[in-house]
C-alpha cells in the first residue's frame, strides 16, 4: 500500500505455496513513482544501483545509489533523459547507463572509484536504447533496440589509448533483428561451455505486452556470429 519504488530481495528457492508477500523482502524504497528499470550490484563494494526513467520526462531521469546494509539510499546521476538500462564493469569500476530518451540515445559512463562522470557514448543508428548488457572483456555493449526489434552491439571505447571524450560517437552494428520489441540483453554466467547459461551465449527478453492477453513473448538465445567476433577483433588490433 506504500506510494513510490521499492527494490526487492526475492527468495529464488521460496516454497509455492507461501503467500506472495513472504517471498521477498524489501531492501529499499526509493523516494519516486515507477518508472524504474535497470538494476546492478558493484561487487567491490556491494552497493547497488537503481534507474528510474522519470515518468519518460526530459531531464527527469535519476540513477540511485543504495547500500542495503545501511538501508540508505542518495541519486548518484540526475538530470538524464530517460535512464533504463544500468551495467558495472566490475574490473574497471564503471557504471553504464542508457539513456532511453536522448535525441543520441547515449550511454552515460561513471567512474564509481573516481565518483565521476567520466564518458558518454552516442551509439550512431539505434532507434531506443534499451536494457543492455557487457562483453566479456568490457570493450562493447550489446544492447536491445526496442522499436528497431533487433539487438545491436557497439564499442565502449576504453581499448582505445587516447583519453575518454564527452561525446564520443560508435558505430553500430546489427546482431539479432525480427525480435519482438526486445527490453532486454544478459550475458550467460557459467564458464562451463556445456551450460545452456554458458558466458558465451546472450539471452534477449521480448516486450512490449500491454495486456494479460499478450501472451506469446518469449526469452531467446544466441550466439555471437563469427563474423562479428572476427571484425570486432580487428577493429582492436588483436
Amino acid at each position: 500500500g506504500d506510494s513510490g519504488c521499492v527494490v526487492a530481495d526475492v527468495d529464488a528457492f521460496a516454497n509455492a505455496s507461501l503467500a506472495p508477500q513472504q517471498t521477498y523482502t524489501i531492501a529499499a524504497r526509493l523516494d519516486r513513482w515507477c518508472l524504474g528499470d535497470g538494476l546492478a550490484i558493484n561487487e567491490e563494494t556491494g552497493l547497488l544501483y537503481a534507474s528510474n526513467q522519470g515518468s519518460f520526462v526530459p531531464r527527469n531521469g535519476v540513477v540511485y545509489e543504495i547500500d542495503v546494509v545501511r538501508g540508505m539510499v542518495a541519486p548518484l546521476l540526475s538530470g538524464a533523459f530517460g535512464t533504463d538500462g544500468a551495467f558495472v564493469d566490475q574490473e574497471r569500476g564503471r557504471l553504464y547507463v542508457s539513456e532511453t530518451l536522448s535525441i543520441s540515445h547515449s550511454v552515460l559512463v561513471y567512474d564509481l572509484r573516481a565518483h565521476a562522470l567520466i564518458g558518454r557514448i552516442h551509439p550512431r543508428g539505434v532507434s531506443t536504447l534499451d536494457d543492455f548488457t557487457l562483453s566479456a572483456d568490457g570493450d562493447e555493449i550489446v544492447a536491445a533496440d526496442f522499436l528497431d526489434n533487433s539487438c545491436v552491439r557497439f564499442d565502449t571505447g576504453v581499448y582505445r589509448r587516447r583519453p575518454w571524450r564527452l561525446h564520443l560517437p560508435e558505430n553500430v552494428y546489427a546482431l539479432v533483428s525480427g525480435v519482438t520489441e526486445p527490453t532486454s540483453v544478459r550475458r550467460g554466467c557459467s564458464t562451463d561451455r556445456r551450460s545452456g547459461f554458458n558466458e558465451e551465449l546472450y539471452f534477449v527478453t521480448e516486450g512490449g505486452g500491454l495486456n494479460a492477453k499478450v501472451t506469446d513473448r518469449r526469452v531467446l538465445a544466441f550466439a555471437m556470429p563469427s563474423d562479428q567476433v572476427d571484425a570486432s577483433d580487428a577493429r582492436r588490433g588483436r
